[in-house]
């Protein structure tokens, strides 16, 4: 349920930059429109500019018009531009030209001119065409306003980002059984390095003012099948107990290399892949698997070898079972800034 719950939460606060802006591109008059019946046209003026005007049987029919010639417009095009409610293109050669196609109601317009303020005058002598997109609140917002609503965006998602976090953290939290007693922070650090004694499959140990348990890779069976595939892999949990509030704050690192190495008579190919993870991981696993080929009964058969697996669980199973019976609560962060991580 608290997952479910944050995910929601994530969603919504997602969703409502969206939920703001998107309707600003539907209030006020549309972009453009016919102050009388269209008339067709096809005129050119004193600067080089051209007005054509297709008029056709309805606005499914200008859509199918305008889709026409956007495409041989875009076949000579050196550059395109679509918007909500026109396309406009550039040809450079033989000449510079600019132009723009717009389906309005039952017509089609299609401007060329020489530059872009030539094309703007051309448009507006067209008779009865009124070009109104200046006066739409979404489209004036993102012409003369675009750093500003890229900055307001940036903003609302780093003044949300804490949040995000610590609803996580929240989430994930596990807590002790009620009336559990509360270990010495000494006490509940040697249980800690203890656990990393022996034939564990992890290493324990203080680094600073931090407990970190790392999966042992060089003393693991999958760690050499993994070498073999070229793959090289890394887990640590960092640990800090907080005596005041009886919490154990857990941060996950993880990270994995993958190379592949060819070679031919006269090449050399080499890549690699690297990911990196910080913060709080929920589930994690590997799995690997050996074979080779034996000679049986006169044959060449695949014999399986060992097969292997790694479950984050193995590593955090047992920290998280310690810490809970210690009578603390085992809270995954995604920062030790208190403010950020909780």
């Amino acid at each position: 349920m608290r997952f479910a719950l944050l995910f929601l939460f994530c969603v919504a606060s997602l969703a409502l930059p969206a939920l703001v802006l998107v309707p600003l591109f539907f209030l006020g008059p549309p972009p453009y429109s016919w102050s009388a019946a269209p008339q067709a046209q096809d005129s050119v003026l004193e600067d080089g500019s051209r007005a054509v005007v297709v008029v056709l049987a309805g606005p499914n029919d200008a859509e199918r018009e305008a889709a026409r010639r956007r495409q041989e417009a875009g076949a000579r095009a050196a550059r395109t531009t679509k918007s909500l409610h026109d396309f406009s293109y550039r040809i450079d050669q033989p000449v510079p030209v600019h132009g723009r196609i717009i389906a309005v109601e039952s017509a089609v317009v299609e401007a060329t001119a020489p530059n872009e303020e030539a094309l703007v005058r051309c448009l507006e002598r067209i008779p009865g065409f009124l070009d109104q997109s200046g006066q739409n609140p979404g489209m004036r917002l993102f012409r003369n306003h675009l750093l500003a609503v890229v900055l307001g965006l940036l903003g609302y998602a780093l003044a949300l980002a804490p949040l995000w976090a610590r609803m996580g953290s929240r989430a994930a939290t596990l807590r002790p059984a009620a009336g559990a007693r509360a270990l010495l922070p000494d006490e509940l650090e040697a249980r800690f390095l203890a656990l990393g004694a022996g034939a564990s499959p992890f290493t324990v140990s203080r680094e600073g003012a931090e407990i970190v348990a790392a999966w042992h890779h060089a003393d693991s069976a999958l760690s050499g099948l993994m070498r073999q595939a070229r793959v090289r892999m890394l887990h640590r949990v960092r640990m800090r107990i907080d005596p005041e509030e009886k919490v154990v704050r857990a941060l996950d690192h993880a990270a994995a290399v993958r190379w592949q190495i060819e070679g031919g008579l006269a090449r050399l190919h080499v890549a690699w892949r690297f990911s990196l993870f910080r913060g709080i991981s929920f589930a994690s696993a590997r799995a690997a698997r050996s074979a080779g080929l034996a000679f049986r009964d006169g044959r060449v058969v695949l014999e399986p070898g060992c097969a292997c697996s790694f479950d984050l669980d193995e590593l955090k199973g047992p920290l998280v079972a310690v810490t809970l019976e210690a009578g603390y609560s085992w809270k995954p962060v995604v920062s030790f800034w208190r403010w950020f991580g909780g």
